[in-house]
Formats: structure tokens, sequence, C-alpha cells
């Protein structure tokens, strides 16, 4: 096992179980097949078992499992022991492995190494450490960490440098200098400089032709630590926009202020702008005030370009949840006749409307009658329909059908059928055609997952 074929094979799991697999299987308790896999050199079992075991409090056979991939250097599989060892305050087993993946020439972990030095009390090394790497954007947030350490001078002069040097080289790189600002408004602040970090982020912030959003809501949260509220409201008016309101918005409702908190982003939200519309019925909801939230969420999703279908699913969310189903499916065919079509991603928010009302045979009916119910994403949505309707089987075959391993997979490890589930991954390596078709499923899953 090289670091060089782990990195190569997580491009595309080849083989190897897709992760939504190697998480039903632990999910269901199937850990001796997670085992035998990660055995084989199956860096996604492995990583499941791992966290499985240190849930169930068995850290030594976690690291067992973890450890053939880790002794190759390979960063991912380190991170996760150094994460694991941090967690539990075993700081020093941590360095060792942090060290032990640099002197295997991993490019990674030198900013996780002096985070852990820091930690030990040991800045002087993690000063050293980080002196020759300085213009480097990666350890950018390893200088904050040794704030407080007695080098905030020292460190607050190499970042000014950096970002000097930066201003002046052929090679500028407006991202890293931008994110240096960042760092330097911090250290600032840490030293009580809150009106020069002030500055820095103002300048960083607002360019000739843009707005660097992390700027800007970098300043009005330390606007709002600070208690500085007319100049946090001047932002709020300034360029800042709604990238500052959402700050204000927090500030005040932690103060009690909820209605001035609405009153702040209630304009941002009539103007069409979904983030805002999405922030202000979060808002609105936490104090009970769902009838208005409904109302503040109704006339975004045809006022907003991009993709608005994620926005009318809040609205449908928060209708259903007041009993009000019809009006959400109205509001989704409202949007569908403005833009001409029911194309699959407002289809799907419908189908969700159907099955939290109790209407999945209806959603099962409209699914199969769309031009793209037929697709892989489609098929995948009604496979969860299907079950949802008590046709586990059913939904097998037409999986079966469209040659979808993974959610095939996991549905057959639902239903007990692990043999079954991974007979289907027994080949050695997919196809490199399918590298693309199988990064795009599962960004898809995750996608729906965190949903």
């Amino acid at each position: 096992m090289k670091a060089a074929d782990l990195a190569r094979r997580f491009r595309n799991y080849d083989g190897w179980l897709p992760p939504v697999v190697a998480d039903r299987l632990a999910e269901n308790g199937h850990l001796d097949e997670l085992r035998r896999l990660a055995e084989r050199g199956d860096w996604c079992c492995a990583d499941r078992l791992g966290r499985a075991l240190f849930e169930r409090h068995e850290p030594e056979a976690a690291i067992r499992a973890l450890r053939p991939f880790v002794d190759t250097g390979w960063w991912p599989a380190v991170r996760v022991l150094v994460d694991f060892h941090d967690s539990r305050g075993e700081t020093d087993a941590a360095i060792a492995l942090v060290r032990g993946a640099l002197g295997k020439g991993s490019p990674y972990g030198i900013e996780r190494l002096a985070a852990l030095l820091a930690k030990r009390g040991r800045v002087d090394e993690a000063m050293t450490l980080l002196r020759p790497h300085a213009g480097e954007h990666v350890v950018l947030n390893a200088l904050v960490e040794l704030a407080g350490h007695g080098y905030d001078g020292e460190l607050t002069v190499m970042v000014r440098e950096q970002m000097e040097a930066d201003s002046l080289a052929r090679s500028w790189n407006p991202a890293w200098s931008r994110d240096a600002a960042l760092v330097l408004a911090t250290l600032l602040e840490r030293q009580g400089q809150v009106d020069e970090a002030r500055e820095v982020l103002t300048r960083s912030a607002f360019g000739e032709h843009c707005v660097y959003v992390n700027a800007v809501e970098q300043l009005a949260d330390m606007l709002a630590r600070h208690g500085q509220e007319r100049q946090l409201r001047d932002v709020v008016a300034g360029d800042g926009g709604e990238h500052a309101v959402f700050r204000l918005a927090v500030w005040l409702e932690s103060h009690d202020r909820v209605d001035e908190a609405v009153e702040a982003m209630r304009p941002f939200a009539a103007d069409g702008s979904p983030n805002a519309a999405a922030a202000l019925a979060e808002l609105l909801t936490r104090h009970g005030r769902a009838d208005e939230a409904i109302e503040v969420l109704r006339p975004v999703p045809r006022l907003m370009g991009g993709d608005p279908e994620w926005l009318v699913g809040m609205l449908c969310r928060f209708l259903v949840d007041q009993g009000r189903a019809d009006e959400a499916l109205a509001a989704i065919d409202d949007l569908a006749a403005r833009y001409g079509h029911m194309w699959i991603g407002l289809l799907f928010e419908r189908l969700e409307v159907l099955a939290r009302s109790g209407r999945v045979e209806q959603a099962i009916a409209e699914l199969h009658a769309h031009p793209e119910g037929a697709d892989w994403y489609g098929s995948s949505r009604l496979a969860g329909l299907l079950v949802l309707a008590g046709r586990p089987d059913e939904a097998i075959r037409m999986l079966e059908s469209a040659g979808d391993s993974a959610d095939l997979a996991v549905l057959l490890i639902d239903q007990g059928r692990v043999d079954e589930a991974l007979a289907l991954f027994a080949t050695e390596e997919a196809p490199a055609s399918q590298e693309n078709t199988a990064f795009w499923r599962q960004f898809h899953r995750e996608g729906r997952a965190g949903d």
C-alpha cells in the first residue's frame, strides 16, 4: 500500500466501496464486513470502521484498522487518527503522527503540527517550523493560533512583510493577500488595536469592482463583538449589504431586540435576496412567527435568479409543518407555470410535499410520468418512494434495471441482504471511463443528504 495509490483511488473509489455504502454497513452494525474489506485495502471501509470503533470506545481496535493506511503517510488517513488523538488530549501521539507524514513527503500537515506544538507549550518550535513558510497560504491560520504566546508582535510583522512582498511581486496572489489581511486583522484585534484592524478589513473588503465577502463578515463580526452598533449599521447601509446584515441581525437577536433584527433584514428579503429571505424566515420561525416567515418566503422564488427550487422547498416545508400542503403544491405549480415547465429539481420538491402529506402513490405516479423520471437521479428518488410505500422488492428490481449499484446496495443492506449488496462491487477496479459518473453520483447523494 502506497500513498500515491491511495490518492489515485480516492478520486473515484476504484476498488473500494462507495462511501454511502460503507456508511450504511456501519449504521447497520456490519463491522465484520467493513473489517474484511479494510484489510484488503479499502480506505472507505477502514475509515468508517475506525470511526465506528471510536464511537464504541474501542480505540485500540480503531487504531489497528487505520494503521496500515496511516503508515503510508497519506494525509487523509493520518488526519483521521490525529483528530482522534487530539480529541483525547493525546497531543504527543498526534504530533508524532504528523511528523511521520511530513517525513514521508506529505505536502500537508505543517499548519496542524504548529498548532499541536503550541498546544503543548512548545511555541518556540512552532515558530521555527512556520517561519520558512510564512508566505504560504496553508500556514495563515496556524499563525493566528500562535497569537497570545508572546510572539504577537513578530507574527504581525511577519504577515505585514509577506503582504508587502506579495503586492510587489510579479506573481501577486490576490486571494492570498486577502486571506492574509484577515489574519492580520485578527492579530491586531487580539492586541487591542481594533481601529487598525477595522481599517485593514475595510480596505480588504471593498475593492474597486468587487466585495470580498469573508472580509465583510469578519469586519461585521468584529464590530458586533465590540458593541460598535453604529459602525456596523453603516457597513450594512454601504457596500456590506446583506453580508453584514446577517451579523447585525444575530447581534440584535442576542440582545433580545428581535423586532429590530427583523426590520434590518426585511429590505434585503423584499428585494429578492434568497439568502436574506431564508435567514429572515428562520429568525421569525425561531420566535414563533411561522406565518410571517411564510409570507416573507412566498414571493422570493419568483424574484430570484438561478435555481429557485431550494427556496421554494424551504417555503413548502414551512407550509407542510403548518398543515397547509395544498398551498405548498400550489406554490410549486405556480413557479413551474412561470418558467414554462416542471423541471426535475422542482418536481423533487413537489414529491417531497406529496410524500410528507401521505400521498406517496401520487408522488410515484408523477415521477413515472416525468421525462427525466427514468434517469439515474430519478430512479434513486423513485426507489425511496417505493420503499416508503412498502414496496422494497419493486424498488430493488427497478434499481437493478437502472444499474445504480450504490443505491441498490444501500437498499439491499437495509433489507438484510448484505452479501448481495457487496457482490455488486466484486470487480477489482472501476473503468477509468466511469470516474466522472462515480464522482457525480456520490456528489449528488452527499448534497441530498445534507439538505
